[in-house]
C-alpha cells in the first residue's frame, strides 16, 4: 500500500489481500499453538495467544497513530505519513514472518494423556463403559 495507493481500486485490492491473509493465518497460528503444548495445556496456550494478539493489535494501532500524527500538519494529515506508516507495517510483517520461518515444523505432536474411556464415551449415542467397582 505504500507504493500503490493512488486510486480506490488499489487500496480495496490490498484489504482484501489482508483480510484473506489474516483469515488464514488466525487459524494457522490457533492449530500451531494447539500442536505444540501438552493436551492439559492448550487452554493456558490458546488464552496466551489471544493476550499477545491483542496486545501487538493495540500497539500496532497505536504506533500507527504515532506515525501519520509526526507527519500532520497545520492542513491536517499529510500523504507522506501513510506512506510512512505502510512501510513500518510491511518492516514489521517481513519480520514476522521471519520468525515464522523458526518455529520447528517437523510434523510431530505433542503426545498426549490417554484419553480415560470413561470419559471418552461421555455423551455419545449407543454403549457406555462402566468401571468395574475397586476390591
Amino acid at each position: 500500500m505504500a507504493a500503490w495507493n493512488g486510486e480506490w481500486w488499489m487500496i480495496a485490492g490490498w484489504c482484501v489481500v489482508q483480510g484473506i491473509g489474516n483469515g488464514l493465518i488466525l487459524s494457522t497460528v490457533a492449530a500451531v499453538v494447539v500442536a505444540s503444548v501438552p493436551a492439559g495445556q492448550t487452554g493456558v496456550a490458546n488464552g496466551m495467544n489471544t493476550s499477545i494478539r491483542t496486545l501487538g493489535g493495540s500497539l500496532g494501532a497505536a504506533a500507527t497513530a504515532a506515525i501519520l500524527t509526526a507527519y500532520a500538519g497545520p492542513a491536517g494529515l499529510d500523504g507522506a505519513g501513510y506512506v510512512a506508516a505502510f512501510v513500518v507495517l510491511a518492516a514489521t510483517m517481513a519480520l514476522s514472518a521471519g520468525a515464522a520461518l523458526l518455529i520447528p515444523h517437523n510434523g510431530a505432536q505433542t503426545p498426549g494423556p490417554e484419553p480415560d474411556p470413561v470419559v471418552s464415551d461421555a455423551g455419545l449415542a449407543g454403549p457406555t463403559t462402566t468401571r468395574p467397582e475397586p476390591g
